[in-house]
């Protein structure tokens, strides 16, 4: 009996000897070799071998590579992605392909999407079809949407979304105010009505102007939230006829006095210099520290209150003296000076800047400079009378897909600030480059001791630059990633950038939603804990310290 039991555990331990080691799982969907592929692809603007991904066998894939589309944005594949929008059996395959034909923003393909429109039944598709059109709005969209009406909840609220983006492709509709209006009842969800109100608060007064009466009752109905916010902020706008809030002015006789007391406090002075009267002696004074002041947020301040000087007035103030300001900015070598002057020239453009502009565009360090590079190449194309094509960005900064392959699905961080602290949950799933290369400064303590730079009230927080001004990047860029339907909601968190995949380390986080941005800026992160300190940011405040934290899912 002995010897038999003995020859059981022998054995037992002879076959657990022999099993295989188990494999490390992924932490993320990442596991899945053949998706990293196809987001390996897309973070490389490989088109042509994407293209037959779009027919893979597994849904998910054909839905991965359709979703690529919409951060490569290459209008050559719009004819395969029309293939995957009016045939594949898949309704999440074609709201994908639906999303990512709107992102080329472009008018020519209005009629593959009325042709989409009118054969899909899946709500949830519809709702981003309409949305599609919205993005790639012309006239006849217009027509469309003025005249549309449905009692669908959702195809609600892709109208609402359509009607919104139409506005920013400056397509602008003459039922757009009555449409809208008619979606605060109880078939519409809190999603359309907050398009709605957003339409609603974007519109010409002239258009809102005769609703007075049901925007007034709505208000009183909808007094609590962001639909709340917006539908009073159309009726101030109706009410207010002409009144101008100007912030309190400090005397410049103070500012020597002022100027010696923050020489030091480079954030306090930047915040003083807002609130003090542009006189002759002030701008004299600003005109010196934009070249030779210590802090380089001081002198990037100091250039943008002279040309804000420059502009005042119906005579604006263009002479040599301007003139001579502009030419010193782009021979500083400052990229903030530099696209500072940029901006002005596209204002004023003058044939004298064209040989200048070429020389000092040639010189910048790229892609650490690629936001001036993009400034002067618009400021060229003004002068030239052209049109501004965004040159494609080289992929420079390729995603390290074994450090993303150990980031959880759930990660959080924690972002220590003197005024407390925000944690936010990181979307590596949706968002792996700028998810990793995030973790990558945080693991590093590349953000300890980095101010909020910028600060626009009920819009965004922004921190994260190398120079303190808004103007600084690393020595590479990354890709856009819009492969996803993440949307800037309140405490989203987004990558700065000065246009498509020119990323880098600078992070905004938004006080309210703010859907015109969704779809170019990438979104990696929401605000889980916090949004009170996220409100009480200032310019000046400083990130203490970002960690990783854990997080219990069950909050015990």
């Amino acid at each position: 009996m002995l010897k038999t039991l003995l020859c059981v555990l022998s054995a037992a331990l002879l076959v657990a000897g022999c099993k295989a080691p188990v494999e490390q799982v992924s932490n993320n969907r990442f596991s899945d070799e053949k998706l990293q592929r196809i987001y390996e692809l897309q973070d490389r603007g490989e088109t042509r071998k994407l293209i037959p991904l779009l027919k893979s066998k597994k849904a998910e894939h054909r839905e991965a590579a359709v979703l690529a589309f919409a951060s490569i944005q290459d209008s050559s594949a719009v004819r395969f992605l029309r293939e995957n929008l009016l045939t594949d059996s898949k309704p999440n395959v074609r709201k994908a392909a639906a999303y990512s034909i709107g992102q080329m923003r472009d008018s020519v393909n209005v009629p593959s999407l009325f042709m989409a429109l009118e054969n899909e039944i899946v709500p949830e598709v519809r709702l981003y079809i309409m949305d599609a059109l919205g993005k790639s709005a012309n006239q006849v969209v217009v027509n469309y949407f003025n005249s549309f009406n449905t009692t669908v909840t959702l195809v609600r609220e892709g109208h609402a979304r359509g009607m919104y983006r139409a506005l920013y492709q400056g397509q602008i509709g003459d039922s757009f105010a009555k449409n809208c209006i008619r979606y605060f009842d109880i078939v519409s969800s809190e999603q359309t009505k907050f398009y709605a109100a957003s339409v609603l608060a974007r519109l010409p007064k002239e258009q809102v102007l005769p609703y007075t009466v049901e925007l007034n009752k709505l208000a009183s109905l909808h007094s609590e939230g962001e639909v709340g916010r917006l539908l009073r902020s159309v009726i101030e706008q109706i009410e207010i006829e002409v009144e101008v809030e100007v912030e309190k002015q400090v005397n410049p006789k103070d500012f020597s006095d002022m100027a010696a007391l923050y020489h030091d406090k480079p954030y306090e002075l930047v915040n003083y210099l807002h609130k003090v009267t542009l006189t002759d002696d002030v701008i004299a004074k600003l005109m010196v520290w934009s070249f030779d002041y210590r802090y380089q947020v001081v002198r990037t301040t100091a250039a943008e209150l002279c040309f804000k000087d420059f502009n005042i007035g119906h005579d604006k103030k263009i002479g040599e003296r301007y003139f001579d300001f502009i030419e010193r900015c782009i021979t500083s070598r400052d990229m903030a000076l530099q696209s500072l002057a940029c901006y002005e020239i596209r204002k004023n453009p003058n044939t004298r800047w064209e040989e200048m502009l070429m020389t000092y565009r040639d010189s910048l360090a790229m892609p650490r400079q690629i936001e001036t590079y993009l400034d002067m190449g618009k400021a060229l194309v003004k002068i030239r009378g052209e049109k501004f094509v965004h040159p494609p960005v080289k992929c420079n900064h390729p995603i390290d897909w074994s450090y993303v392959k150990q980031i959880p699905s759930d990660q959080h961080v924690e972002i220590e600030t003197n005024k407390g602290f925000i944690v936010i949950r990181l979307n590596v799933n949706e968002a792996p480059g700028s998810v990793s290369n995030f973790l990558k400064q945080v693991d590093d303590g590349f953000y300890n001791g980095k101010f909020f730079h910028r600060v626009v009230p009920n819009f965004v927080i922004q921190a994260g630059c190398v120079r303190g001004d808004g103007w600084g990047s690393p020595d590479w860029t990354q890709r856009s990633e819009f492969s996803n339907y993440l949307t800037y909601e309140t405490g989203a968190v987004g990558l700065a950038s000065g246009g498509k995949d020119t990323e880098g380390v600078q992070f905004f986080i938004t006080h309210n939603p703010t859907p015109f941005l969704d779809g170019r800026y990438s979104i990696f992160a929401f605000v889980q804990s916090g949004m009170d300190v996220v409100n009480q940011i200032g310019v000046g405040d400083k990130i203490i310290q970002i960690r990783r934290v854990a997080i219990d899912p069950t909050g015990s």
